[in-house]
């Protein structure tokens, strides 16, 4: 009789998922490489916490909730490239994979927030009406710089 060739599932890849294991890597290296930038970029204190001073100097909160994004990311794509594709854990394998595109993606909005607030607050006095109401809205986000000379 013929022998069969044993289908080993466990040695395919499908482009699926090397796609996926091509962005983990990105993810991995893309958040060493904003925690290695975090660290080089000048820091200033700011009610009692260290803050870099370039986009973050009056929003302490926005940057403590993108380094835990980007801590996240890093995290979720260094187990899911851990478990692998091809294991019986796969599942939770694309659970950490899923859980690193989120948190990347909130690092990058987070940052895009922080980097908007700041060009409002280089662009123009809220003296001016349409300025009053975007003021308005983001008062709480972004300190004015009254309230900034205050607290120093």
């Amino acid at each position: 009789m013929g022998s069969k060739a044993l289908d080993n599932s466990y040695d395919k890849t499908t482009s699926s998922q090397e796609s996926q294991t091509q962005s983990l890597f990105f993810i991995l290296y893309s958040s060493l490489a904003i925690a290695l930038l975090i660290l080089l970029v000048p820091h200033q204190y700011v009610d009692g916490k260290f803050v870099p001073g370039f986009i973050f100097a009056g929003r302490p909160f926005l940057f403590h909730a993108f380094l835990f994004s980007v801590l996240l990311s890093f995290a979720g794509a260094s187990s899911s490239l851990l478990i692998g594709n091809n294991c019986p854990r796969a599942t939770i394998g694309r659970c950490y994979y899923r859980i690193s595109m989120v948190s990347m993606a909130s690092a990058l909005l987070i940052l895009a927030l922080a980097l908007f607030l700041e060009i409002l607050k280089l662009l123009g006095s809220p003296d001016l009406e349409w300025w009053g109401l975007l003021f308005q809205v983001f008062g709480r986000i972004s300190p004015s710089s009254e309230e900034e000379n205050t607290e120093l």
